[in-house]
């Protein structure tokens, strides 16, 4: 999927000297409130060598072309969306949903990030939920056994890193 990254149309904000960059669109602007996160989430995943782009969300730019940053997403059930990711496996990128928080109640936020990130991708990241892991995977598996399609769940952790909470199994 090279023609995902469109050259003059991202920066390269961060690289690592075991090859891993972020990549970040034009039409990504550093004051939306989550950009710090996402910042964190991408040089996790940048420093483990993997190269990730930020890529433009849909309401940014007269000029923007939903197909030419998003077609791999063509005839799935994310068509249409943005997700905030995309982190590059073998010789595709594979797109990922970052959810926050704002209200004190742990339970109707963890609720809430899942509806809302499972809209937009398989495969989410959450913010620091404070809830354990047991719990949230009960969630999942609630989620996974009423149907959802769900195959990888990450937690952003306090210090900036990703933690990896749920995996679908290959069997």
């Amino acid at each position: 999927m090279e023609e995902f990254l469109i050259s003059d149309e991202y920066r390269v904000v961060i690289t690592f000297p075991n090859g891993g960059s972020v990549k970040v669109h034009r039409y990504v602007s550093e004051t939306d409130s989550d950009y710090q996160k996402l910042l964190a989430i991408a040089r996790h995943f940048a420093g483990q060598g993997k190269t990730v782009i930020l890529p433009p969300k849909k309401q940014r730019g007269s000029k923007f072309d939903y197909n030419s940053f998003y077609k791999d997403l063509l005839n799935t059930e994310y068509y249409g969306k943005c997700p905030d990711l995309a982190i590059r496996r073998g010789n595709k990128y594979i797109f990922y949903e970052f959810e926050s928080y704002t209200t004190n109640n742990k339970k109707r936020a963890l609720k809430n990030m899942l509806h809302r990130g499972f809209e937009q991708s398989d495969k989410l990241i959450i913010d620091n939920i404070e809830i354990s892991d047991a719990k949230i995977k009960r969630s999942i598996y609630d989620r996974v056994e009423n149907g959802a399609n769900i195959n990888e769940l990450w937690m952003l952790t306090d210090n900036n890193s990703c933690r990896l909470i749920y995996k679908k199994s290959k069997d």
